[in-house]
Protein backbone atom coordinates (compact mmCIF):
# COMPACT_ATOMS: atom_id res chain seq x y z
CA UNK A 1 0.00 0.00 0.00
CA UNK A 2 1.20 3.35 -1.07
CA UNK A 3 1.73 6.40 1.48
CA UNK A 4 -0.84 8.37 2.92
CA UNK A 5 -1.02 11.80 1.93
CA UNK A 6 -4.01 13.09 3.65
CA UNK A 7 -6.13 10.97 6.44
CA UNK A 8 -8.00 7.92 5.14
CA UNK A 9 -10.85 5.95 6.46
CA UNK A 10 -10.00 2.58 6.23
CA UNK A 11 -10.75 -1.22 6.94
CA UNK A 12 -7.71 -3.01 8.20
CA UNK A 13 -8.15 -6.35 9.84
CA UNK A 14 -11.68 -6.25 10.04
CA UNK A 15 -11.36 -2.90 12.00
CA UNK A 16 -12.54 0.26 10.96
CA UNK A 17 -10.31 3.35 11.84
CA UNK A 18 -8.25 6.54 9.91
CA UNK A 19 -4.73 5.91 8.77
CA UNK A 20 -2.79 9.45 9.42
CA UNK A 21 -0.20 10.44 7.05
CA UNK A 22 3.57 10.40 7.94
CA UNK A 23 6.29 13.18 7.74
CA UNK A 24 6.47 16.11 10.17
CA UNK A 25 5.39 15.87 13.97
CA UNK A 26 2.01 16.28 14.09
CA UNK A 27 -0.96 16.80 16.27
CA UNK A 28 -4.52 15.21 15.67
CA UNK A 29 -7.76 15.81 16.73
CA UNK A 30 -10.20 12.87 14.88
CA UNK A 31 -13.35 12.99 16.16
CA UNK A 32 -15.81 10.52 15.74
CA UNK A 33 -19.73 10.46 16.60
CA UNK A 34 -18.90 13.92 18.91
CA UNK A 35 -16.21 11.30 20.88
CA UNK A 36 -12.92 13.45 20.34
CA UNK A 37 -9.30 11.84 20.89
CA UNK A 38 -6.08 13.03 20.49
CA UNK A 39 -3.30 11.51 18.87
CA UNK A 40 0.43 12.39 17.93
CA UNK A 41 2.54 11.13 14.49
CA UNK A 42 6.47 11.34 14.10
CA UNK A 43 7.76 9.82 10.66
CA UNK A 44 5.49 7.63 10.40
CA UNK A 45 1.98 6.70 9.56
CA UNK A 46 -0.48 5.88 11.97
CA UNK A 47 -3.73 3.33 12.12
CA UNK A 48 -6.07 5.06 14.75
CA UNK A 49 -8.94 2.19 15.42
CA UNK A 50 -12.53 4.34 15.82
CA UNK A 51 -14.23 2.91 19.11
CA UNK A 52 -17.98 3.68 18.39
CA UNK A 53 -19.45 1.02 16.63
CA UNK A 54 -20.52 1.71 13.25
CA UNK A 55 -19.94 5.58 13.55
CA UNK A 56 -21.62 8.08 11.18
CA UNK A 57 -19.35 10.95 11.24
CA UNK A 58 -15.62 11.32 11.49
CA UNK A 59 -14.04 14.75 11.50
CA UNK A 60 -10.34 15.11 11.46
CA UNK A 61 -7.63 18.10 12.20
CA UNK A 62 -4.53 18.57 12.36
CA UNK A 63 -1.89 20.81 14.01
CA UNK A 64 -0.64 22.25 11.02
CA UNK A 65 -4.86 23.13 9.87
CA UNK A 66 -5.43 19.79 7.38
CA UNK A 67 -9.30 19.21 8.01
CA UNK A 68 -10.72 16.40 6.63
CA UNK A 69 -14.42 15.16 7.61
CA UNK A 70 -16.72 12.01 6.19
CA UNK A 71 -19.79 11.02 6.69
CA UNK A 72 -20.11 7.41 6.99
CA UNK A 73 -23.35 6.51 7.00
CA UNK A 74 -26.46 8.77 5.45
CA UNK A 75 -29.00 7.96 8.21
CA UNK A 76 -29.94 5.87 10.92
CA UNK A 77 -31.75 3.45 8.47
CA UNK A 78 -30.78 -0.38 8.16
CA UNK A 79 -29.77 -1.42 4.46
CA UNK A 80 -26.92 0.68 4.51
CA UNK A 81 -23.27 -0.70 3.07
CA UNK A 82 -20.17 0.83 2.92
CA UNK A 83 -17.51 -0.29 0.44
CA UNK A 84 -13.57 -0.89 0.99
CA UNK A 85 -11.10 -1.86 -1.32
CA UNK A 86 -10.01 -5.27 -0.47
CA UNK A 87 -6.07 -4.86 -1.69
CA UNK A 88 -5.94 -1.08 0.75
CA UNK A 89 -9.17 -1.30 3.05
CA UNK A 90 -9.86 2.40 1.60
CA UNK A 91 -13.02 3.55 1.43
CA UNK A 92 -14.70 3.19 -1.99
CA UNK A 93 -18.11 3.62 -2.22
CA UNK A 94 -21.60 4.30 0.25
CA UNK A 95 -24.84 2.39 -0.89
CA UNK A 96 -28.34 0.88 0.19
CA UNK A 97 -29.52 -2.25 -0.46
CA UNK A 98 -31.99 -2.16 -3.28
CA UNK A 99 -31.61 0.97 -3.81
CA UNK A 100 -29.68 2.80 -6.50
CA UNK A 101 -26.61 0.63 -8.29
CA UNK A 102 -22.93 1.10 -7.17
CA UNK A 103 -20.40 1.06 -9.75
CA UNK A 104 -16.73 0.25 -8.84
CA UNK A 105 -13.83 -0.51 -10.98
CA UNK A 106 -13.05 -4.31 -11.34
CA UNK A 107 -11.12 -5.30 -8.71
CA UNK A 108 -11.59 -6.90 -5.24
CA UNK A 109 -13.56 -5.53 -2.38
CA UNK A 110 -14.56 -5.75 1.12
CA UNK A 111 -18.28 -4.54 1.69
CA UNK A 112 -19.59 -3.36 5.53
CA UNK A 113 -23.40 -3.68 6.04
CA UNK A 114 -25.58 -2.08 8.84
CA UNK A 115 -28.11 -4.82 8.12
CA UNK A 116 -30.88 -5.82 10.69
CA UNK A 117 -32.29 -9.11 8.84
CA UNK A 118 -36.04 -10.11 9.57
CA UNK A 119 -34.96 -13.41 10.32
CA UNK A 120 -38.37 -14.87 9.97
CA UNK A 121 -38.89 -13.49 6.24
CA UNK A 122 -35.61 -14.97 4.94
CA UNK A 123 -36.51 -18.24 6.23
CA UNK A 124 -33.42 -18.22 7.91
CA UNK A 125 -32.80 -19.29 11.62
CA UNK A 126 -30.53 -17.45 14.44
CA UNK A 127 -28.40 -20.27 15.81
CA UNK A 128 -27.07 -17.86 18.75
CA UNK A 129 -26.85 -13.93 19.05
CA UNK A 130 -23.20 -14.12 19.44
CA UNK A 131 -23.13 -15.23 15.31
CA UNK A 132 -25.79 -12.56 14.61
CA UNK A 133 -23.40 -9.86 16.01
CA UNK A 134 -20.45 -10.92 14.21
CA UNK A 135 -22.16 -11.44 10.91
CA UNK A 136 -23.36 -7.45 11.39
CA UNK A 137 -19.66 -6.34 12.73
Amino acid sequence: MGRAAIPQVILRNEVLGVLLPGGEPREWTIEVDKERQRIQTVGYEQFVMFHANLPKTVAIESSDGRTASVTLWEDAQNNRILIFSAETGLLRARGVLAGEPVTLSPGAYVMLSRFDPELEELGAEQLSKESLNKSLL
